[in-house]
């Protein structure tokens, strides 16, 4: 989880060094490798890595388990 909390904090601040505000740029939240037996629960990653109510899927992508789904909800939100 600290891992993924990071990467989210270096997303926001890259785009805000791009002048991007991150919170007018649509996004979806995907959870990859959910088929690991370590994978942390989602109601845990959720509720640190999705402050905001983005949709968001579970995927396994080695199996695309939840990826065209993922990009559905992105392109619908465009």
């Amino acid at each position: 989880i600290e891992d993924s909390i990071r990467s989210m904090d270096e997303l926001k601040l890259n785009l805000a060094k791009l002048g991007y505000d991150p919170k007018s740029i649509p996004m979806v939240i995907q959870y990859n490798k959910r088929d690991c037996p370590t994978a942390a629960r989602k109601e845990d990653l959720s509720l640190v890595l999705n402050q905001e109510k983005n949709p968001e899927f579970e995927t396994t992508a080695s199996k695309l388990k939840g990826v065209t789904e993922s990009f559905e909800a992105i392109v619908s939100k465009v």
